[in-house]
């Protein structure tokens, strides 16, 4: 499971124990987003504006399966999207303050405060977007021209469809 949503994170038997004693953060410097522009999904970057990187909430996980190595995953904490980002998905993971960061590391802040402490509206804009290339679509692709601005559009580079 790729994300936990805040709200319910303590109430899933999947999350709770993890949420309580395995909690991690994931510094990146951007991700991607889809939105439906006129029926095709369309790729955005979204990047931090006043850092360089961007810290996200997770828990962490591990699993034995049987005659198997042990298996360790981690979960992106998500919450409603804040109004900068609305307009591109209703779901945003959850970004922490070098002061959310302290807390979230914590493990001896009482986890339905923690929760409570970090959930909801940031007052300032912490994030910014730009349309990429629609190659980012293809898991086979790898290389620095998929976090460049592009135009969408027939003069854009895009591969066209002619039906």
């Amino acid at each position: 499971m790729i994300n936990a949503r805040i709200e319910s994170i303590l109430n899933k038997t999947a999350y709770r124990q993890a949420v309580q004693q395995r909690r991690g953060i994931l510094f990146i410097d951007g991700y991607y987003e889809w939105k439906k522009i006129e029926g095709q999904p369309t790729p955005y970057r979204i990047i931090p504006t006043e850092e360089k990187y961007i810290a996200l909430a997770c828990i962490c996980d591990h699993w034995q399966k049987e005659n198997n190595a042990p298996l360790r995953s981690f979960s992106i904490v998500t919450q409603a999207a804040s109004s900068d980002l609305e307009t591109l998905h209703h779901r945003m993971p959850v970004a922490l303050s070098a002061k959310e960061q302290q807390y979230w590391m914590d493990s001896t802040i009482n986890v339905e405060e923690l929760i409570a402490e970090i959930q909801g509206e940031k007052n300032t804009k912490f994030f910014d977007y730009y349309p990429v290339s629609k190659a980012v679509n293809q898991a086979r692709n790898n290389h620095s021209g998929l976090i460049e601005e592009v135009s969408h559009g027939p003069d854009a580079g895009d591969q066209l469809r002619l039906f």
